[in-house]
């Protein structure tokens, strides 16, 4: 059998972490390994400083020959790094005592058809360095207190027009960014964005709009949604807000039982672009829930829900759906927190399951539309059983509460 390409281990742990990884979790403050050994050697820096009666400090600009690294007392704040990008990237730096033009040229966000090309030029004025920068995407524009900005006090904004083609989610779905917005860059390359009816994702149900958006270039060691990710990816999250969302999980789990939904459980959306140095791209979405309402529910009918007993309908809390794009077919998987069963069974032999404490694992694989993983069960709380002494009245033994086993299907 083919291996998992999603990572399921991190999938599992974010059922109990609510929220998207924080983008500062993605900050890339050490050299990437991009298939090189040793130790970066690093010829003496080029050392520029802001005006000593700026009480922000100075800052230092380390050139290495393959990148460009900004930093303000020993921190790394704005690396410019050609190997962290898609496409044929080459980084061009000219510079005197006053003056530093920067230009990246051939570079797009890994996996993506977003481009990343960009031009910088850094001058010093009466009142400190300014950058003045435009990016390709969009045609965003901006000039800024540089040191401000790489310490995040002032923000790089601008408005932009984005025209990029859609990008292929597998063979029957796709995310369309376009039009008028507003942008800010931040020095970790995070690109937010913000316009009315910005993204669209195509293929995976109805009225998946959002207004708000944003683009990470991701540290090689950051969570990934795949199980084997490349140096070079790519995140784009989206945000549900206001707007209704309608997510088709496709999910047909055959006669028995189903999965049904009350509203749009998720409110956000990452999709993750994988771009290694030779071979396929990768791409995977993640869909989390920020509510704790619950929305999804696992229910079992006719034969499965047992002779004489009532329908099983099980919340499921906290949910995260994933999906691994896939020419031959996807993969998914579905994890959430067991919440307490409405309709809990009473069957003929005395065995009582359903109810319980909540919290047990509820988990889902599916591979082209075959279920090869589902673990559920509701735990069972009572079992009655007779004393060997014909005479003895009847005793009860009690069972703790367990996690349930797995049932699986090839």
């Amino acid at each position: 059998m083919r291996s998992l390409r999603l990572n399921l281990g991190a999938l599992c742990n974010r059922v109990s972490r609510p929220g998207l990884w924080s983008a500062d979790a993605d900050r890339f403050s050490c050299p990437p390994k991009f298939g090189s050994t040793g130790a970066v050697t690093r010829p003496a820096p080029a050392t520029f400083r802001a005006d000593e009666t700026d009480l922000l400090g100075s800052f230092e600009v380390i050139d290495d020959e393959r990148r460009l690294i900004f930093q303000i007392g020993e921190r790394e704040r704005w690396v410019i790094d050609p190997r962290r990008f898609g496409g044929a990237p080459k980084l061009k730096v000219e510079r005197s005592e006053h003056r530093m033009q920067i230009e990246l040229i051939g570079a797009f966000y890994p996996g993506t058809n977003f481009p990343a090309d960009f031009v910088g030029e850094l001058r010093q004025r009466a009142s400190g360095w300014w950058l003045s920068i435009y990016l390709a995407l969009g045609g965003f524009r901006a000039e800024v207190p540089f040191e401000r900005w790489l310490l995040g006090n002032e923000p790089a904004g601008s408005t932009v027009n984005l025209i990029p083609p859609p990008l292929s989610l597998g063979s029957r779905s796709g995310l369309i960014v376009r039009g008028h917005a507003t942008a800010e860059l931040l020095p970790d390359w995070t690109l937010k964005l913000h316009g009315a009816g910005l993204a669209r994702l195509i293929g995976l149900g109805d009225g998946l709009v959002a207004d708000s958006a944003r683009i990470l270039l991701l540290a090689p060691k950051s969570p990934s949604i795949l199980r084997r990710p490349a140096a070079r990816r790519t995140a784009i999250d989206l945000a549900r807000g206001d707007r209704p969302w309608s997510l088709d999980l496709g999910q047909t789990l055959g006669e028995g039982w189903q999965l049904f939904v009350e509203d749009c459980p998720f409110t956000t959306l990452r999709i993750e672009a994988s771009e290694p140095q030779s071979g396929p791209i990768s791409r995977a979405l993640l869909a989390e829930a920020e509510e704790n309402e619950p929305k999804l529910f696992f229910q079992t009918l006719g034969k499965m829900a047992g002779q004489g007993s009532q329908d099983l309908k099980l919340p499921l809390l906290n949910p995260r759906y994933a999906v691994a794009f896939d020419p031959s077919g996807d993969e998914t998987a579905l994890f959430a927190m067991r919440g307490e069963a409405s309709s809990p069974h009473a069957t003929s032999r005395g065995a009582s399951t359903g109810g319980g404490p909540p919290g047990g694992l509820f988990e889902l694989l599916t591979r082209q539309g075959t279920i090869i993983r589902l673990a559920c069960g509701p735990a069972l709380r009572s079992l009655a059983i007779p004393c060997p002494q014909p005479s003895a009245p009847r005793c009860f033994a009690i069972l703790p509460h367990r996690r349930p086993r797995s049932l699986r299907r090839s």
